[in-house]
């Protein structure tokens, strides 16, 4: 069902001081972004390269703050597309103790 909704459900683990590692991908990687989510699950700098350079800080320190403090996480950034030349992101997600 996730699969057939315009938008992104993805599980992840960010270690300390490391580059999260995703779980899941939804088929939604794919649709919206372009990018195959299983190699986005092999290698998260094919997500990372594609975030413009100046919103690409925000995202990890974001992500980071998030997992420290087990609140919500809510990020806003460009996103480079293979399709289309950029797409603005509005992501949400939410840790599990």
């Amino acid at each position: 069902m996730a699969d057939k909704l315009p938008a992104i459900f993805f599980q992840c683990s960010l270690p300390p001081q490391q580059l999260p590692s995703f779980h899941y991908l939804s088929a939604g990687c794919h649709t919206l972004l372009g990018l195959d989510p299983k190699q986005v699950k092999k290698s998260v700098h094919r997500l990372l390269d594609q975030i413009h350079l100046c919103d690409r800080h925000s995202f990890l320190t974001s992500l980071q703050t998030a997992e420290q403090t087990q609140t919500p996480w809510q990020w806003t950034g460009r996103f480079e597309s293979p399709h289309q030349s950029e797409l603005w992101l509005e992501l949400t997600a939410y840790p599990e103790p």
